[in-house]
C-alpha cells in the first residue's frame, strides 16, 4: 500500500493550508539526489542510484533502509533521525522527496529554476527555495502554521521514506529490533505503540495498551495525549476531536466559516467564540490573534505592531522582541527574510522552524528564551495564549561590573550588568543621550561587548530593565567609559606588508595566521589585542572551528561543532557500561539513546525515563564567599550543583573568562577551579555557573579571592607572618640577646589537663597588692600553706580539676587560690599569644571580694589579672584569659599595664600560678575549677592555627631556646647582675672575676676595666652591651637614649640605628635631610645607601618603593611594578591595581611609635583606639586582625572573636556562631519576623525551610516529636526544649560534646569520653569492625590452664579434652587446698586490647560439687583481669546453676566492674588494664568442696581495622595521638620513644635519650640498642674499649681511638664475612654492615643476623621512610580451628566458583574434598584460607606458615601427577608462587613449612622473576588471598587440608622467641603501622603516588570519620555526625536529617 497527498486549500484563512495523508494508488514522485551521493559533488551513478563513499552505486531505494547496502556502509551515514522520535530533518525531506522535475500539481517554482510543491512548501515557514523565494510575500500566521507544518512534514517524511521500499519490488525481511507493519514494511520497534502512526497503513498503532500518557480512540488506537484536540482528525474515526469546544475548534471547522456565536460574544476569525472581555486584554485568546487587532490607536511616540498592538517608540528597534508578531525588530540591521527569525543580538536569522526546538541556534540563545520549556509541537498553544505585559516584580536590583572603565584605543571593551534582585529581570544596554551603540556590539543577556572600541565612543551607557518603566526606582544604572587615543608610531617600514602578511601596530609583518593565534608574534602585541578570548562565553566550548557551542553539548553524541570537534577526545565508559560515553542509559529495557536527547522535551526512551525528573541546575553547595591567599599560592575553589541532567560547573572571573592558567573540572555535578601561582592580577569575584540542557543558574554569593602580596610586613626586628598592617607586629623580644626574629614554625595546641598536684594557697588581704611582690610570695603563709591546705582539696567528678572545701575559713583577712600543678608552670614561653581558659563555680554567700582573679609569679616578676566576668554563685562561669600584655597589670595599681617584657620573664620560669578560690566573705569556702584548656605550641598540626605570636629568633653563640632563654651545651648563666632580664650566658672558662670579664661568645678574657670603657674588646662586642651608665648623658657631646645609654650626639638621626631601642632615630627632622648622602622618610632621615637594599628601614616603606622600572622624576612604582604618575601617589584615589599607591600614605606628626596610622591613609590616631571595639578609621583598619577583645566595649563570641558591644542582641547574627544573639529578648515584628523559643527573631521566610536558622532549632521542629532519644534523660523533653544527658549537646539532644564520642541510649551520660591514656583529648568513634577470639578446645587445652586466685599455681596436668562436648575438664581437685581456682586464659587473649572495650567476654563453664551436701557457694568474683599493676573484678548477679553448663557474657564496659577495694571502676581504670591485659582468670569451683569443672567456647570481642562483616565498634575510641604515641588509645610508645616514669596514667613517651648514638631505645627500659660511632652503654654514653672521649656531646667524633696498642681484630660474626681482618685491623663487613668490627647495620637497614647473607635486611617502610630498627614484637600464630561449617575455607580454580559438600573432620581439624569419577581429567583445585590468614600481615614476615595435607589418586592412576605452584600469595596484581621442593606423594599425611621471606624460593607468577623483600613485604602488607594446592594429580579421588598455622608478631610477651627481621619505621605524618603501611586516622591512600601510594590528609574539613580515594581519584568523605557536604563542611544540626547526610559512599 502506498500514500499520496491530497492537497485541498482553505477558504478561510487564504494562506493557511490542510494537508491530508490520504490512502490512493499513486506512485511516488521520482527521487533524485542532487548530492549525487554521499561522498562528493559529482557522480557517476544514474539518477535512480546513491553514490557511496568508496565510488560504487547502489539503488537509491537502499539508502537508510537499516541495511548497509555499500561496502563502506556509508549508505546508512546521517540516518539517525530514522530510529528516533526526533523531529523530522526537513534537509532530508527537501533532498530526498521534494527535488525537481516537478511532478506536483500545484508546483511552485524558485528563483533559481527549481521546483517545490507550493501546496506543501510555499508559505510554510521553512525556506525551501536556495533563494528562500518560497517564502517571499508571505502573512504568517504563528500558532496554526507551527502545527499545520509540523504535521505536513511528518507525515511527509513518512510518505517519502516508506515509499522509497515499494521501488524495490520485494517483500522486506525486518530485523528482530523491528515491527513489520501490516503493509509488509519495517520500523523501529521503539515506535510501536508510541502514540504515533509510523506505519503507513497506521498498523503499529493498532492492538496497543493506552498509557496514561495517551488517549484511546474509539477503535482501539492509541495516541499522544498532546495530539488530542490538536486541531487534525489523528484518530481514524476522529473522536480525538471531539468534545473541543473549551479548547480549540478543529481545522474542519476552520475551513466551514465562523460559528455562530452568541451576541454577547466575541467572534474569532477561526471560528472560536469568546467571551467580551477577553478582547484587547493583552492576551491571545483567539488561535488566530484576531481578539488584539486593532484595539486602540497609537500615539506619535508609540509604534504599532504588525498586530496592531502600540508599544514604547524607544522599544522599536532596541533588540528585545516587545511585539507578538516580531515587527518592533524587523528591518533593524540584519535583514531577515520571510519565514526567519531575528535573533535578538540583531546579527543572525534563524529558521521560524528553529524557534522553540528545543536547540539554542541563535549564539544569544534568544530563539529558546521565552520558549517556557516547550518544545515545537507543544508550544504552539502556550504561545497562544501570552502575556503581552506580564505583571513584574518591581524589587530591582541592577548591578553592573565594572562600575566605569578606562581603556586603550583599540582594545575590547566588556560591561556586565544584571538584576540580582527577587525579580531577575531581564536587562538590555543602551547608550547615553539617545545615541547609537558602537558597531558590532554585542548585548549577550546584559554582557555588553564592545570590539575595537574608538575614543569617540567614550561616554555614558545605560543598562535599562526589559519591560520596566524608566521612572520604575532601580530600573536603570548607568557606567562610564573613557577611551584613551592609541599614539601612532612616528616610524613605519618602507614598504607595505605582503599579501599573506598581516601589519601590527607598530608597522611590523607578520604571517596572517600568526594573528589571533594565542601568542605575540609582534614586538608591541598588537596581533593579539583584538582577538577577544571571549570570542566564546566561559560556559562555551570552542570548535576547531572557532564555533562556540554550550559546553555541557559537548561529548553528548550530537556534532554541533560542523566539523565533530566537540565530539573527539571523550573520555570513555567505565568497562562494563552497557552504553557509549556519548548516550543515556533508559531505566529500563536496556535501552541508549543518544545523550542529546535526554532532557530535550521528546520521548525517546521506551520508558519515558528520558523525560523523567528533568530539572535545571540547582547549586547545592555554593563557593565560599571570600577566600585571602597570599601570592604564590593557588587558589582551589569548590562548587556544587545538582539537576538533571547532571549540571555542568564553569567559571568565570569578573564576568569574563578565568586566567589561562587555570584548570576546571567538573565530574558529577562537582566543580573544582584551580589556579596556580597566585598573583595580585587573579584577584576578583570568581562565578560558579552550572549549565544543562534546561538552563543555567549561577551560585549566590561569587567568591571573593583576595591575594596578599609577598612582602612583608613586619619591618626589621619585628614579627608576626599574619599581619596585615604595621600595627600588628610585635617587637622581637628574644630576652635582649637578638633582634633577629621570626614567627615560630610552631602550632598551636593544649597542655594535657592538669590531673593532681594542686595546691590551696592562702594569701593575706592587705599583701596581695603590695607593691613589693616579693613580701607577697616571701611571706610564710606561701610556704606553708600549701601543706596545710592538702586536706581541703578533693577530686570533683569532673574528668579534671579540684574541689576547695573549708568550714573554718577566714574570709575577712584572706583570699585562697589554687595553684596549678608543675604541668602548668615553669617554662611556659610558647602560650604566649594564646589563652588559659577554666570553668569556676563557687557555692556561698556574703560580701564580695575584690582581689585578683589570677596572679602570675616567675623570675621575680608578679602579674595580676582582673576578668571583667561576673562570677555569681552556684553558676559555673567559663574565664579566658589571654597571655598577651594588655590582660595583665603589675604592682599596687591595677591600671598599671603589663609590658611584653614582662609577660616574657614571667612565661619563662612561672613560679605560681595562682587561681582565685574565694570570692564571698564567708566561713564556708567551696569552689571547684574544671576544665583548664592551656594554650602551648608544638609542631604537630592540629588545625587550631599556628602560633605566629611565639617568637622564633636567630640567636647569637652560647645561647639557644626559641626566645635565646637558654645557655647553649658549653655555657652558663652569669652569676653577677650585669646584664637585662636572665642576664647573659658566657663559656666556661678560667676568668677571675674577681678581676676580669668573660668575652660570651669565645670565653676570652677581658680586664674589667675595659667593660664598658666605650671600646669594643671582646670579638663579639658584648663588652660595650647592656652597660648601665652611672653617670648622665652630657648634653654638649652626648644624646641619651631611651633605655638610659648614651651615644655620641653626632649619631642622632644619622640614619643609622645607634641605640638599642631605635631612640635615636626617632622623631626626627625631615626637612634637614642631606639628599647627597640620606633618604627621607615621613619621620627620619636614613642613610642613602639603605634604598632600595630590600629592606625596609622606613615605618612608611617609601625607601623600597619605586625602586626600579619607573622614571624616579615622574613617576611611582606601585608593588606590581606599575607605574603611576607621582601626583596620583596617596592622592586619595587608588590608581595602583593592587592599591599600593594610598597604603602607606604619610601623615604629618604621626609618630608610629605611639600611634596608629589607619590603612587608607586618612587618620593618625592614639594607640589606645586600636582594637578597641569601636572603628576609628573609615576602612576599619584600626579594628582589623586584632588579637582579642581589648575593652568592656567588646562582646566576645564563643569563638573568641570579637564584635562591637552595639551588635549584641540587635536581632542579627554578626559573630560567626551566632553567640551575640543567644540568650536576648526581643520583640518581633509578626509580619516580618518568627520569634524563635529563645526569643530571637529571624525572618518569617526562614520558618520551615528545612534549615535551623533559630539557635534552638524551633523555627524547623517541634522539641517533643524531634528530641534525640538517645540524648535525652529519660526519654524527657518539654515543649521548650530537650533536656540532655550530661555528655550530650545540641537543640535536639543529637550531638557529643566535645572530647567525647558515641552517642548510645544505653549510655547513661549519652556519649564516652575520651580518655587516651591522658594525653589528648580528641579522638572519635573508631571505624573498625568487631571480631572475636576464640577458642574451642578438640585436641588439646590450647595454652589454658587451671590457677588459684593468686595466680602461684600453674595446672596443666590431669586437665583432660572432652573432644565429644568441646571442653577442657578438671576433676582432680582434691589434690588441691580448698581455696578457689580460676581458668587462666591463654596468651592471645592477653597483650593490648583496648578494643575490647564495649564488647563481650563470653564463655560456658559446668562444675559439679562434691556429693555429701558438704559444700557451700563461694563469694569470689567470677572474673578476675589485672593489667598495669590494676585488678578489676566483676561479679555475676546470677548464680551458676550446679552440674550444667551455663553460658556467661561479661560486658567490658567499666560499670560492671569493680576495684579491688570494691569501688566502682572506671573508664579510665578499665583501659589501663586493657592496654597491657596480663591475666584473664574465669572462675572455675563455685562452691567450698568442687569434683569436678570444665569451660568450654571462649570468645572475647576485639576489633580489626578491616570490614568483617560485623557491626562497627562504635564504643572504641580513635584517638589523635601526639607524636612519640601509637595506638588507638594512644597506649603505646613510638617508634624512637621510650615510656618516662612521669606523667599521669601509663606515663610519658620521651623520645630515646641515647646522646645521638642511636635512634633505637627498648619503648618500655629505655636502654639504647645499637650504639654507634664506637659508644656503649646503656645510654650510649660510654666510648667503647680502646677508644676515648666524652660520648655524651651527642656528636660522631665523640669517641677517638686512644693512641694506645691496636685493638685486637675481634670480628662480629653476624656482619663480617670472614672471623680474621685482612689487613690486621678492620674486619671485612657483609655488604649492609659496616663498622670496625662490622657490628652495625649500614643507614636504611635493620636486623643484624648471622644467618643473613647480606647482614641486615633492608628497610621496606612501604616506600616512605628509610630509617627503622627491629620491633620489639613476640611471635605468636594464627590458628584455624574447624568446629563447624563456618570455617572459612573455601575449594575452588583459581578465580573460580567454590566447589560444594566439603566435608570436616573436627577431631582431626580438618576439612576434606572427594572428587567426582565425571570428569576423567580432574580440575585444578586450590584451598583458600578463611580472612584471618589475609589482611594485613607484615609481621608475619620471615616466620613460615605450616600445612597438614593428604591426597589420595584413582585406582589405576599412572603418570598423571603434574607440577605446579603449591602456595599463591596474592595483593592486587601482584600473585607470588612458592613450589614445595618435597612433593607429597598419593597416600600420604604430610606437614610442610612455607617460608615468608624472600628467599624462601618464591617467584613472581607475572614475570617469572625471583621474589624481591619488596614484593614480600607489598604483598604482605595487603594479602588478599592465600591459595594452598589441592589437586597434585590429573586423577584426584580425595584432597584434605588440616592444622594450618601462619606465624606473626605480637607486642605482649608469649614465651616465644623476637623475631629479628619485622622492622619498625619512623613513618611520616599520616603513615602508620610497623611498616608504615596504614594511614593514620584522617589521611587517606593516594594509589596515584608511588608503588604503594602516599597517606594524604582528608580533604574533609577535619570533619571525617574516614575518606576513601575513588577510582577515579575523587576522594569521599565519610563525615561524622552532625556534618555534611562533599568535604562535611555542612554542620546539620538536625538529629533525625543527619544520618541521611553525613555518610557519603
Amino acid at each position: 500500500m502506498t500514500m499520496s497527498l491530497v492537497v485541498t486549500e482553505s477558504t478561510t484563512p487564504s494562506n493557511v493550508v490542510t494537508i491530508e495523508p490520504t490512502p490512493g494508488p499513486t506512485a511516488a514522485p521520482p527521487v533524485v539526489d542532487s548530492s549525487a551521493g554521499g561522498g562528493g559533488s559529482s557522480s557517476n551513478c544514474r539518477s535512480d542510484e546513491f553514490q557511496c563513499d568508496d565510488g560504487s552505486c547502489v539503488g537509491r531505494h537502499f539508502r537508510c533502509d537499516n541495511v548497509p547496502d555499500c561496502s563502506d556502509a556509508s549508505d546508512e551515514d546521517n540516518c539517525n533521525f530514522l530510529l528516533s522520535n526526533k523531529k523530522p530533518d526537513f534537509g532530508f525531506i527537501k533532498s530526498h522527496c521534494l527535488t525537481p522535475p516537478c511532478p506536483w500539481s500545484n508546483p511552485f517554482r524558485c528563483g533559481d529554476g527549481s521546483c517545490i510543491d507550493a501546496s506543501t512548501q510555499r508559505c510554510n515557514g521553512v525556506a525551501e527555495c536556495a533563494d528562500s523565494s518560497d517564502e517571499a510575500d508571505c502573512v504568517i500566521l504563528d500558532c496554526p502554521l507551527i502545527i499545520i507544518s509540523f504535521h505536513i512534514l511528518t507525515h511527509l517524511f513518512s510518505t517519502c521514506y516508506y515509499d522509497s521500499f515499494s521501488t524495490r519490488g520485494i517483500a522486506k525481511e525486518c530485523h528482530s529490533n523491528e515491527f513489520r507493519c501490516s503493509d509488509g514494511t519495517c520500523i523501529d520497534i521503539r515506535r510501536k505503540c508510541d502514540g504515533y502512526d509510523d506505519c503507513p497503513d497506521r498498523s503499529d498503532e493498532i492492538n496497543c495498551i493506552c498509557t496514561e500518557y495517551q488517549f484511546k480512540c474509539r477503535d482501539g488506537t492509541c495516541l499522544d495525549n498532546r495530539r488530542r484536540c490538536d486541531s487534525r482528525n489523528d484518530c481514524p474515526d476522529g473522536s480525538d476531536e471531539e468534545d473541543c469546544r473549551s479548547f480549540s475548534p478543529s481545522l474542519d471547522d476552520m475551513t466551514l466559516g465562523r460559528q455562530r456565536c452568541q451576541p454577547n460574544e466575541f467572534a474569532c476569525d477561526l471560528a472560536r467564540c469568546i467571551e467580551p472581555a477577553m478582547r484587547c486584554d493583552n492576551f491571545y485568546d483567539c488561535i488566530d490573534l484576531t481578539d488584539e487587532l486593532n484595539c486602540t490607536e497609537c500615539r506619535t511616540d508609540q509604534f504599532r505592531c504588525g498586530s496592531g498592538q502600540c508599544i514604547e517608540g524607544d522599544r522599536r528597534c532596541d533588540r528585545t522582541v516587545d511585539c507578538p508578531d516580531r515587527s518592533d525588530e524587523s528591518n533593524c540591521g540584519v535583514q531577515c527574510k520571510s519565514g526567519e527569525f531575528s535573533c535578538v543580538s540583531g546579527d543572525q536569522c534563524v529558521p521560524y522552524s528553529l524557534v522553540c526546538d528545543g536547540r539554542r541556534d541563535c549564539q544569544d540563545f534568544s530563539d529558546e528564551a521565552e520558549c517556557r520549556n516547550s518544545t515545537l509541537k507543544n508550544r504552539v498553544l502556550s504561545k497562544c495564549r501570552t502575556n503581552v505585559n506580564a505583571t513584574k516584580n518591581d524589587e530591582l536590583n541592577l548591578k553592573t561590573y565594572p562600575a566605569d572603565q578606562t581603556i586603550l584605543q583599540g582594545r575590547e571593551v566588556v560591561f556586565q550588568c544584571r538584576d540580582e534582585g527577587p525579580a531577575r529581570a531581564p536587562v538590555r544596554w543602551t547608550r547615553g543621550s539617545g545615541m547609537t551603540l558602537p558597531p558590532s556590539t554585542r548585548d549577550n543577556n546584559g554582557r555588553l561587548e564592545m570590539p575595537n572600541i574608538q575614543p569617540e565612543h567614550t561616554g555614558t551607557y545605560i543598562c535599562e530593565a526589559v519591560g520596566y518603566p524608566s521612572t520604575t526606582p532601580g530600573s536603570r544604572v548607568s557606567v562610564y567609559l573613557k577611551v584613551d587615543p592609541f599614539a601612532e608610531p612616528t616610524t613605519r617600514p618602507p614598504t607595505a606588508c605582503g599579501v599573506n602578511e598581516a601589519t601590527c601596530m607598530n608597522g611590523e609583518c607578520i604571517p596572517k595566521n600568526a594573528v589571533c593565534d594565542g601568542d605575540f608574534d609582534c614586538s608591541d602585541q598588537s596581533d593579539e589585542m583584538r582577538c577577544s578570548l571571549l570570542g566564546c562565553q566561559p560556559n562555551e566550548y570552542q570548535c576547531a572551528n572557532k564555533r562556540c557551542v554550550l559546553k555541557n553539548w559537548r561529548c553528548d553524541g550530537d556534532d554541533d561543532c560542523g566539523d565533530n570537534s566537540d565530539e573527539l577526545y571523550c573520555k570513555p565508559s567505565p568497562p562494563g557500561s552497557p552504553c557509549r560515553h556519548d548516550e543515556f542509559q533508559c531505566q529500563s529495557l536496556n535501552q541508549c539513546i543518544p545523550r542529546s536527547f535526554h532532557c530535550d522535551m521528546e520521548l525517546d526512551c521506551q520508558d519515558r525515563s528520558d523525560e523523567i525528573g528533568c530539572s535545571k541546575p540547582t547549586i547545592l553547595i555554593p563557593p565560599p564567599p571570600m577566600i585571602n591567599i597570599n601570592i604564590g599560592t593557588t587558589i582551589v575553589i569548590n562548587c556544587t550543583a545538582v539537576g538533571v541532567p547532571t549540571p555542568e560547573v564553569v567559571w568565570r572571573l569578573n564576568w569574563g573568562h578565568v586566567p589561562s592558567k587555570c584548570t576546571m573540572t567538573s565530574e558529577s555535578g562537582y566543580g573544582v577551579l584551580t589556579c596556580n601561582d597566585a598573583q595580585i592580577i587573579d584577584q576578583g569575584a570568581y562565578s560558579c555557573e552550572a549549565i544543562n540542557a534546561k538552563g543555567s543558574t549561577f551560585a549566590v554569593p561569587d567568591c571573593i579571592v583576595v591575594v596578599k602580596p609577598s612582602a612583608d610586613i613586619c619591618i626589621d626586628e619585628e614579627f608576626n607572618s599574619a599581619a596585615v598592617s604595621p600595627a600588628d607586629c610585635l617587637p622581637c623580644f628574644c630576652f635582649d640577646h637578638t633582634k633577629e626574629c621570626s614567627s615560630s614554625s610552631l602550632y598551636v595546641s593544649q597542655l594535657p589537663p592538669p590531673s593532681d598536684q594542686f595546691q590551696l594557697i592562702t594569701l593575706r588581704t592587705d599583701t596581695i597588692r603590695s607593691s613589693s611582690s616579693a613580701r607577697l610570695f616571701s611571706s610564710r603563709d606561701v610556704g606553708s600553706s600549701g601543706t596545710a591546705n592538702r586536706a581541703y582539696l578533693r577530686s570533683p567528678s569532673a574528668n579534671d580539676g579540684i574541689q576547695a572545701y573549708r568550714r573554718d575559713f577566714n574570709a575577712r583577712s584572706e583570699v585562697a587560690f589554687f595553684n596549678l600543678p608543675p604541668s602548668h608552670r615553669g617554662y611556659q614561653l610558647l602560650s604566649y599569644g594564646g589563652q588559659i581558659k577554666y570553668r569556676l563555680t563557687y557555692r556561698g554567700s556574703g560580701s564580695s571580694i575584690r582581689a585578683p582573679d589570677v596572679i602570675l609569679r616567675g623570675n621575680g616578676i608578679t602579674l595580676y589579672h582582673e576578668s571583667r566576668t561576673r562570677l555569681e554563685p552556684n553558676q559555673p562561669v567559663e574565664v579566658i584569659i589571654r597571655f598577651l600584655p594588655e590582660d595583665w597589670s603589675k604592682g599596687a595599681d591595677s591600671r598599671d599595664s603589663a609590658r611584653r617584657e614582662d609577660l616574657m620573664m614571667v612565661l619563662q620560669s612561672i613560679e605560681y600560678f595562682l587561681i582565685r578560690a574565694s570570692y564571698v566573705e564567708s566561713s564556708v569556702l567551696d569552689t571547684t575549677i574544671t576544665n583548664i584548656r592551656m594554650d602551648t605550641a608544638i609542631e604537630q598540626n592540629y588545625n587550631l592555627g599556628q602560633a605566629v605570636l611565639v617568637e622564633e629568633c636567630r640567636c647569637p653563640p652560647g645561647y639557644i631556646g626559641l626566645s635565646c632563654d637558654s645557655c647553649a651545651p658549653g655555657y652558663v648563666r652569669e652569676e653577677t647582675s650585669s646584664g637585662r632580664y636572665l642576664g647573659r650566658c658566657v663559656a666556661e672558662t678560667s676568668c677571675d672575676s674577681s678581676y676580669q670579664w668573660t668575652c660570651p661568645s669565645d670565653g676570652t678574657c677581658i680586664d674589667n676595666r675595659r667593660r664598658c670603657d666605650g671600646r669594643l674588646d671582646c670579638r663579639d662586642s658584648s663588652d660595650e652591651i647592656d652597660c648601665q651608665p652611672n653617670r648622665s648623658c652630657d648634653p654638649n657631646y652626648e644624646w641619651t637614649c631611651r633605655d638610659g645609654s648614651c651615644i655620641d650626639v653626632r649619631r642622632r638621626c644619622d640614619g643609622q640605628l645607634d641605640c638599642r631601642d631605635r631612640s635615636d632615630e626617632f622623631e626626627c627632622p625631615t626637612e634637614n635631610c642631606d639628599p647627597s648622602s640620606q633618604w627621607r622618610c615621613d619621620d627620619r632621615c636614613i642613610d642613602a645607601s639603605k634604598r632600595c637594599d630590600g629592606y625596609r628601614d622606613c615605618y612608611d616603606y617609601t625607601d623600597e618603593l619605586n625602586c626600579q622600572g619607573c622614571d624616579a622624576r615622574l613617576e611611582w612604582r606601585c608593588a606590581n611594578s606599575q607605574c603611576i604618575n607621582t601626583a596620583q601617589y596617596c592622592d586619595r584615589n587608588v590608581d595602583c591595581a593592587d592599591g599600593t599607591d594610598e597604603v602607606y600614605c604619610p601623615i604629618q606628626g604621626c609618630d608610629l611609635a605611639t600611634r596608629f596610622r589607619c590603612a587608607n591613609g586618612q587618620l593618625c590616631l592614639d594607640k589606645s583606639l586600636r582594637c578597641d571595639g569601636k572603628f576609628d578609621c573609615e576602612d576599619h583598619s584600626d579594628e582589623c586582625n586584632c588579637p582579642g577583645c581589648g575593652s568592656d566595649r567588646h562582646f566576645r563570641c564563643a569563638d573568641n572573636t570579637c564584635i562591637d558591644l552595639s551588635e549584641r542582641c540587635d536581632g542579627r547574627v554578626d559573630c560567626r556562631d551566632a553567640t551575640d544573639e543567644i540568650g536576648c529578648t526581643y520583640t518581633c515584628d509578626p509580619n516580618t519576623h518568627w520569634t524563635c523559643g529563645d526569643g530571637s527573631c529571624i525572618g518569617v521566610r526562614l520558618f520551615n525551610d528545612g534549615l535551623d536558622d533559630c539557635y534552638d532549632g524551633s523555627d524547623e521542629f517541634s522539641f517533643s516529636a524531634q528530641c534525640n532519644q538517645a540524648g535525652i534523660v529519660n526519654g524527657s523533653s518539654t515543649s521548650s526544649g530537650c533536656i540532655c544527658k550530661d555528655l550530650v549537646t545540641g537543640p535536639r539532644c543529637d550531638q557529643c560534646k566535645p572530647n567525647t564520642f558515641h552517642l548510645n541510649p544505653d549510655n547513661q551520660d549519652g556519649c564516652i569520653n575520651c580518655f587516651c591514656m591522658g594525653i589528648t583529648k580528641t579522638c572519635t568513634a573508631s571505624t573498625w569492625f568487631r571480631q572475636q577470639i576464640k577458642t574451642v578446645f578438640t585436641t588439646d587445652i590450647q595454652g589454658f590452664a587451671l590457677t588459684d586466685k593468686n595466680r602461684r599455681e600453674n595446672i596443666v596436668e590431669r586437665v583432660t579434652v572432652n573432644s565429644v562436648s568441646r571442653e577442657i575438664v578438671y576433676r582432680d581437685f582434691n589434690r588441691l587446698s580448698n581455696e578457689v581456682h580460676y581458668w587462666k586464659l591463654s596468651s592471645k587473649f592477653i597483650g593490648d586490647k583496648v578494643t575490647s572495650y564495649g564488647g563481650h567476654l563470653n564463655y560456658t563453664v559446668r562444675y559439679v560439687p562434691q556429693p555429701g551436701g558438704r559444700s557451700s557457694p563461694n563469694s569470689a568474683p567470677d572474673v578476675d583481669i589485672r593489667g598495669n599493676n590494676i585488678r578489676l573484678l566483676h561479679y555475676r548477679r546470677e548464680q551458676v546453676d550446679a552440674s550444667k553448663s551455663v553460658m556467661v557474657s561479661v560486658p567490658i564496659s567499666e560499670q560492671y566492674w569493680q576495684r579491688e577495694d570494691g569501688r566502682p571502676a572506671d573508664r579510665e581504670h578499665l583501659l589501663m588494664v586493657l592496654a597491657d591485659l596480663d591475666s584473664i582468670l574465669i572462675k572455675a569451683t563455685y562452691t567450698t568442696r568442687t569434683s569436678e569443672a570444665s569451660l568450654s567456647e571462649v570468645s572475647m570481642d576485639i576489633a580489626e581495622e578491616r570490614n568483617t562483616g560485623q557491626t562497627r565498634a562504635f564504643a572504641v575510641e580513635q584517638c589523635t595521638c601526639p607524636r612519640g604515641y601509637k595506638g588507638l588509645s594512644c597506649e603505646d610508645c613510638d617508634t624512637g620513644y621510650t615510656r618516662s616514669v612521669q606523667g599521669v596514667y601509663l606515663g610519658l613517651c620521651e623520645p630515646c635519650n641515647c646522646n645521638g648514638h642511636s635512634n633505637e631505645c627498648d619503648p618500655d627500659s629505655g636502654v639504647c640498642m645499637n650504639c654507634r660511632d664506637h659508644t656503649t652503654g646503656e645510654e650510649c654514653e660510654l666510648c667503647e674499649d680502646g677508644y676515648t672521649g666524652d660520648a655524651t656531646l651527642g656528636t660522631s667524633n665523640d669517641c677517638r681511638p686512644d693512641g694506645g696498642r691496636p685493638p685486637t681484630c675481634s670480628c662480629d660474626p653476624r656482619g663480617s664475612l670472614r672471623p680474621d681482618c685482612p689487613d690486621g685491623r678492620s674486619c671485612s663487613c657483609k655488604v649492609n654492615c659496616h663498622g670496625d668490627r662490622c657490628d652495625q647495620c649500614r643507614e636504611g637497614h635493620f636486623g643484624l643476623t648471622e644467618q643473613n647473607p647480606q647482614g641486615c635486611l633492608s628497610c621496606f617502610c612501604s616506600g616512605v621512610a628509610r630509617d627503622c630498627n627491629s620491633a620489639k614484637l613476640w611471635r605468636s600464630q594464627i590458628i584455624q580451628q574447624v568446629i563447624d561449617t563456618q570455617h572459612g575455607f573455601t575449594l575452588s580454580e583459581r578465580n573460580g566458583v567454590s566447589v560444594p559438600n566439603l566435608r570436616i573432620n573436627i577431631d582431626q581439624n580438618e576439612i576434606s574434598y572427594t572428587f567426582s569419577s565425571t570428569p576423567a581429567r580432574s580440575p585444578k583445585l586450590y584451598w583458600s584460607l578463611p580472612p584471618q590468614f589475609t589482611g594485613n600481615k607484615v609481621t608475619s614476615y620471615g616466620g613460615q606458615i605450616s600445612i597438614t595435607q593428604r591426597y589420595d589418586e584413582r585406582q589405576g592412576a599412572v603418570g598423571q601427577r603434574f607440577t605446579d605452584s603449591d602456595v599463591i600469595l596474592t595483593s592486587g596484581r601482584i600473585s607470588l608462587a612458592f613450589v614445595n621442593p618435597n612433593q607429597i606423594q598419593s597416600g600420604q599425611t604430610v606437614t610442610y613449612t612455607v617460608p615468608l621471606r624472600e628467599s624462601g624460593g618464591w617467584r613472581r607468577l607475572d614475570t617469572g622473576l625471583a621474589v624481591t623483600r619488596d614484593d614480600m613485604m607489598r604483598v604482605l602488607s595487603n594479602l588478599q588471598t592465600i591459595e594452598i594446592r589441592a589437586t597434585y594429580s590429573y586423577s584426584m579421588a580425595y584432597t584434605s587440608i588440616s592444622n594450618v598455622l601462619m606465624d606473626t608478631a605480637v607486642p605482649n610477651n608469649n614465651g616465644q622467641e623476637q623475631p629479628r627481621d619485622v622492622e619498625e619505621c619512623r613513618c611520616p605524618e599520616g603513615h602508620i603501622g610497623t611498616s608504615c603501611e596504614e594511614c593514620a586516622t584522617g589521611f587517606y591512600r593516594d594509589r596515584s603516588a608511588g608503588l604503594s601510594g602516599q597517606c594524604r590528609r582528608c580533604p574533609c574539613s577535619s570533619n571525617e570519620e574516614s575518606c576513601v580515594q575513588q577510582s577515579d581519584n575523587r576522594v569521599i568523605c565519610n563525615c561524622r555526625r552532625g556534618f555534611s557536604g562533599r568535604n562535611c563542611e555542612i554542620q546539620v544540626s538536625h538529629g533525625s536529617r543527619s544520618d541521611d547526610l553525613v555518610h557519603r559512599s
